[in-house]
């Protein structure tokens, strides 16, 4: 990680990006509500 705080800022929404235009990672994503969806687990948007 970048020692500079606006870098590392950048950084970490680059990665965040690069995981939401994964697609192994939007069927994991998927997965995962389904999964919670079942147990209605709290703070997880299941719409």
């Amino acid at each position: 990680m970048p020692d500079n705080k606006e870098d590392r800022k950048q950084v970490l929404k680059d990665f965040k990006t690069s995981l939401g235009s994964d697609d192994y990672y939007k069927q994991v994503r998927e997965e995962v509500r389904e999964f919670c969806r079942q147990f209605k687990i709290p703070g997880v948007k299941t719409n």
